[in-house]
């Protein structure tokens, strides 16, 4: 976000300077494509085994294109058990579609996907202040340069600030993180005269508020700030200078609404339905409320952590976030000096900046009563999407300085012009120095911050790589079991139910165990408790199954061993043998802190259901360390068995 009333950078005439123009902007693109290209070749190196919510992820994108393609989005947190609700829409799956189709129906595709997309997004990003770079600083390709920087300085923080653990993982709360980055410009844009990006804005809006439903204030907050300002436009301009935008947003607005309004309509209860019910009925206690929202936004507001962070390492959004008991004071005084900041753009008189300001000050007190809708613990990446704007923050403060020091020496030259080294010379000419040393510093910065996040996703591994380990080592000998028809097992064109006993983590590895039997070509289903999760249609009835694969993890081992009717037919540990011992050792220790906490019923529970201590532990806001050496214990994972058994034997 630059702007001034000059040429903002001086860069050599002549033959140089158009080398340097004709090499620069393409060089600025490439820098932010790069990591994306780094990442996916890094992916490439080990199979990933998709568990638990991406399984559900990869089963609906598989559905696409079908008679069963999906409507709606993955569950969520919305309803109970098993007739819990789910995210608004599917387009995020339908995105996805395409790269698992030309991966060859690998998993993979899902990760190409992701990363893909969040390329284009950031290429995008730098577009919008290119042109604003033009326009702003009205200095041609100098301008769109010093703009293009300034972008790929943005682009590059938050795609450091996020790591690639996260934007290569399509998982939905994940997925629109950069899709929120780029709405955020788009918007400002829109505020700043570029009709046109109001369509994407709505196009952007709808994937983030159907991929995961705390993006849909922000996302209608900021659909209602272009509406607003079109609006506005066309009382001043007349009509015709924003029908087209307003008529095609409007037109993709409503059609990529359809697939959730169809479902509302066919099913009982729709999908709308559940969302509104659960999100109406604010019981006391209920919802975090406004003031611990309060709180929770001042620390996502904490830029000075955020830049030490940041200088130390990747995924410092991420770290950050995770820190339930984090400090307000950052935030606090970020707060203050945007206040300041803001207060000096709205006199200033400067339109651009305004809007900047504007748009972030929306997004910031929606973010605020979105955030005081959370229910139940706290997850970090309920919140994720606020760094995003908490950089744009720091980005318009930037600019504002830039502003006022610019007005500053304009305002002294004007009255002194004995300042200058030769008074004859013209005002703008004895300033293209200082204009070109920011320049540098801009480059500079930029340079800097996009070689870190070039490097961070070097040596990228899957998402959560233990569980998919784990699967890893169990299906090629559960795949040839039923091939070859052991035990219970009718053979290959016989119908399996797949159940899963997890003392881990909530059938995460069950759920990829439906997902991989089905990519092989089995005929596979799961019993109707499972309905939402793994979708309707693949529900069997009784009558239906032949056998059964039951995935068995941890303690539960043991108790499936000693019934002779289950034959085990694989078995595996991810673990090597100091994370074993490491292990028992966080076992011990677990189980004695449990004891003397809060939570002392939570050690009963340890060995059968470790994810559901740690989410009593959050809710019981049990202590930091505990509940970290709780979330190792988790990544660590368990011992893993496969038996097959014949039908009517789970439960």
């Amino acid at each position: 976000m630059v702007e001034s009333s000059s040429p903002a950078v001086d860069l050599p005439s002549g033959t140089d300077a158009r080398r340097a123009d004709r090499f620069a902007l393409p060089a600025v693109y490439a820098a932010v494509v790069a990591p994306f290209v780094i990442a996916a070749i890094s992916l490439t190196r080990e199979r990933w085994y998709p568990v638990l919510d991406m399984a559900m992820t990869e089963l609906r994108v598989r559905d696409v294109g079908g008679t069963d393609t999906p409507l709606i989005g993955l569950p969520g947190r919305i309803g109970d058990f098993p007739d819990q609700g789910s995210h608004p829409g599917p387009l995020s799956f339908w995105l996805l579609a395409p790269f698992r189709w030309i991966t060859a129906g690998r998993a993979y595709g899902l990760q190409l996907g992701s990363l893909v997309i969040n390329a284009a997004l950031s290429s995008y990003v730098i577009e919008m202040f290119r042109r604003a770079g033009r326009e702003i600083g009205a200095a041609g390709r100098r301008g769109e340069l010093v703009g293009a920087l300034v972008g790929l300085a943005i682009v590059a923080t938050v795609v450091r600030g996020y790591g690639f653990d996260l934007l290569a993982h399509p998982w939905n709360p994940y997925f629109p993180l950069l899709w929120w980055l780029a709405i955020l410009i788009a918007t400002w844009r829109v505020l700043d005269g570029a009709a046109w990006s109001a369509v994407f804005v709505v196009v952007a809006g709808t994937v983030v508020a159907q991929t995961h439903v705390p993006y849909l204030p922000l996302a209608v907050s900021m659909v209602g700030v272009c509406a607003i300002a079109l609006v506005a436009r066309a009382r001043r301009e007349g009509l015709d200078s924003v029908r087209m935008p307003l008529v095609v947003a409007g037109g993709l607005g409503v059609v990529l609404w359809l697939p959730p309004v169809v479902d509302q309509l066919v099913e009982s209860p729709g999908n709308v339905s559940m969302l509104v019910d659960h999100f109406a009925a604010d019981q006391p206690g209920r919802s975090i409320g406004l003031v611990s929202a309060a709180e929770l936004m001042l620390r996502h507001l904490d830029a000075p952590s955020a830049i030490v962070q940041l200088i130390a390492g990747p995924e410092a959004f991420v770290e950050l976030s995770m820190r339930p008991d984090g400090s307000i004071f950052g935030g606090l005084v970020t707060l203050t000096i945007w206040v300041v900041a803001a207060w000096f753009a709205f006199r200033a008189g400067r339109r651009s900046l305004r809007s900047a300001h504007l748009v972030l000050v929306v997004a910031t007190l929606v973010g605020w009563f979105a955030m005081s809708r959370i229910f139940g613990a706290v997850w970090f990446y309920l919140t994720l999407w606020a760094w995003a704007t908490t950089t744009l923050v720091v980005a318009a403060v930037a600019w504002t300085a830039v502003v006022w020091w610019s007005m500053r020496r304009a305002a002294a030259e004007r009255m002194d012009p004995s300042e200058r080294t030769d008074p004859s010379e013209p005002e703008a000419e004895h300033s293209v120095p200082k204009r070109s040393m920011g320049a540098v510093a801009v480059a500079a910065f930029a340079a800097v911050v996009a070689a870190g996040a070039v490097v961070a996703p070097f040596g990228q591994r899957p998402p959560d790589p233990e569980l998919s380990q784990g699967l890893g080592i169990v299906l090629p000998n559960t795949i040839t079991a039923i091939e070859a028809g052991v035990g219970p097992a009718p053979g290959p064109d016989a119908t399996y139910v797949v159940f899963w006993q997890d003392a881990t983590f909530i059938g995460a590895q069950g759920y990829g165990m439906v997902n991989e039997l089905e990519r092989a070509g089995f005929d596979v289903g799961v019993h109707p408790t499972w309905r939402v999760p793994v979708t309707p249609q693949r529900v069997l009835a009784p009558d239906e199954i032949d056998a059964e694969v039951h995935v068995v993890t941890g303690s539960y081992i043991e108790q499936w061993r000693a019934d002779p009717e289950y034959v085990e037919v694989a078995r595996g540990d991810p673990r090597s043998a100091s994370e074993v011992a490491e292990y028992e050792r966080l076992r011990a220790s677990v189980a004695s802190a449990l004891a003397d906490s809060t939570c002392p019923e939570c050690v009963d529970i340890l060995d059968v259901n470790l994810f559901g201590v740690v989410v009593t532990a959050r809710e019981r806001q049990l202590d930091a360390d505990l509940i970290d050496d709780l979330e190792r214990m988790v990544d660590l994972g368990q011992p893993i068995s496969v038996f097959l058994t014949p039908p009517g034997n789970s439960f």
